[in-house]
């Protein structure tokens, strides 16, 4: 897949800052969810912290998954 093809981006990450707890969002253009979830982790606005995680997928049929950490097992919420 070719992000810059696509229009909606195809995982958002909903999280919480750090320093405020404000709720944030990043997006990033990978077809797996374990792939995202690497980019998340060494992206250097969203790692060196530990926060609960929702992820969705954007393109297709949506998938929405949480982590209570960043390294726990992801739990399917909803398929659509």
């Amino acid at each position: 897949m070719n992000p810059s093809k696509t229009t909606k981006p195809f995982w958002s990450f909903q999280y919480r800052g750090p320093i405020t707890g404000a709720n944030r969002l990043v997006d990033i253009h990978e077809d797996k969810l374990i792939s995202a979830m690497a980019v998340f982790n060494t992206q250097a606005k969203t790692s060196g912290f530990d926060t609960p995680i929702r992820a969705t997928r954007r393109a297709g049929r949506p998938y929405v998954f949480t982590f209570q950490g960043r390294y726990d097992v992801p739990r399917l919420v909803s398929n659509g």
